[in-house]
């Protein structure tokens, strides 16, 4: 066998074969990038080979299919069996997307049609101090409220009840700036000139500013009552009041407590009784605040009373999607589909500054039965904010179904059986 000492090889090769020889420093250098491209190639083939797949294209989204990497953010694919059954252009969008989108579409349906009020996107008052994670089905709010007030001892509703009449008038004066502020949106749909669509801004001012006002001077209210109750209650009252605004259930059957509070409500009104009762829930959700608020992808508090404005509302149905929203975005052209997933994308963004605004605004109204409240002023300021940014959402929103059903051809109108007065609409000899 033949021996190489350590210099052997290298000897070899240089006899062999002399690199500056055979290629240059330019010719080198001029070759580099064709091998650096050959070894790309070469690599993503026999990826893409063990794969079993083929390189995407166009980004590695094509058509209606979620984009590439979905999996990996942690998106399951059955997020997209629902969109799957909407025309092309919006099977990207995953569940809760859809269920936002058959909502924008039924009040959109509204708008055009005609059929509904526009929406200033605020609540009643109760919702300065339950948020949209809290699990309150509106359709048992009596019995809820009932439940609640039983909760307490006598001494405890008699507290509760000392601020109603209070209560009763700043609620009545805020639907009265609420109603202001429909008319101002109302007056869009009623009118061909631009320049109602630029009043929006500046004649929704003080309507925003006194409701901003009563909003925080309610929120005063309750919470100093609120945390004179809490500090009364027993570590077992606590716990059932916890435990009962958590749940989603509301008994079947009226406990013998709830019987007693049905006894002593009696010699009152229905309205006054109704808010009293209100009152028991507002108590319970400031006492035991939700963990957390509405993810972006949630229906704001404002979507459930809008459900079914425009045909119907998706209700708990999983798999399905109102028809007649299914007609309606087939129908549309590819601008207007655009300008209804801008909206849609909008407001997402909207909706979340709105529930954060809230939860600020809440958790100064929040310190814990020992801890001081925020000054009155402060509140107002917090309050300001959370008007101002729900009416902008609304306005905007108008602004956008306004848009649309100016864009709406004859043949579309026909076709989805709208009939739709464009002519300005003349006012009655009593309102001139």
């Amino acid at each position: 066998m033949r021996r190489y000492d350590a210099d052997t090889p290298s000897k070899m090769i240089q006899a062999r074969f002399s690199v500056n020889q055979a290629f240059p420093v330019r010719r080198r250098l001029r070759a580099a990038p064709l091998l650096m491209v050959l070894l790309m190639y070469c690599w993503n083939a026999t990826v893409f080979a063990q794969k079993g797949s083929k390189p995407p294209r166009g980004g590695g989204q094509g058509g209606n299919q979620p984009a590439a990497g979905m999996k990996d953010k942690g998106i399951d694919r059955r997020e997209y069996e629902l969109s799957a059954t909407l025309p092309a252009g919006y099977q990207h969008l995953v569940t809760d997307e859809v269920r936002r989108l058959e909502l924008l579409v039924q009040n959109a349906l509204g708008w055009i049609r005609e059929t509904a009020a526009p929406v200033s996107g605020f609540r009643s008052a109760i919702d300065l101090f339950q948020t949209p994670a809290d699990s309150i089905d509106t359709s048992d709010a009596e019995v809820r409220g009932l439940w609640m007030l039983s909760l307490l001892n006598l001494e405890q509703r008699k507290t509760l009840a000392s601020i109603l009449d209070d209560y009763r008038s700043l609620s009545a004066q805020r639907e009265q700036h609420l109603g202001e502020l429909t008319e101002l949106l109302a007056a869009v749909r009623s009118s061909d000139s631009p320049s109602a669509l630029r009043k929006l801004d500046t004649d929704s001012r003080r309507p925003l500013q006194e409701i901003a006002g009563i909003d925080a001077e309610l929120g005063l209210l309750q919470a100093r009552i609120f945390m004179k109750i809490a500090r009364s209650l027993e570590n077992q009252q606590s716990e059932a009041i916890l435990l009962a605004i958590r749940g989603p259930a509301v008994p079947e059957t009226a406990t013998a407590e709830m019987q007693d509070v049905q006894g002593e409500l009696r010699n009152t009104s229905a309205d006054a009784a109704r808010d009293l009762q209100e009152l028991g829930v507002n108590f319970a959700s400031w006492l035991a605040p939700p963990a957390s608020t509405v993810p972006p992808s949630q229906p704001a508090p404002a979507d459930a009373e809008r459900r079914g404005a425009g045909g119907g509302g998706a209700g708990g149905r999983d798999k399905i999607v109102d028809a007649k929203v299914l007609e309606f975005l087939a129908a549309l052209g590819g601008s207007q589909q655009e300008l209804v997933l801008r909206l849609l994308s909008g407001s997402a963004r909207q909706r979340t500054d709105v529930a954060a605004a809230l939860t600020t605004l809440q958790t100064a109204l929040r310190p814990g039965p020992t801890a001081r409240l925020a000054d009155e002023r402060a509140l107002r300021s917090l309050a300001q904010h959370r008007a101002q940014l729900t009416f902008s959402a609304a306005a905007e929103e108008t602004r956008a179904f306004e848009t649309l059903r100016k864009s709406l051809s004859e043949a579309q109108k026909k076709h989805l059986g709208i009939a739709v007065n464009d002519k300005p609409k003349k006012k009655k000899a009593s309102e001139e």
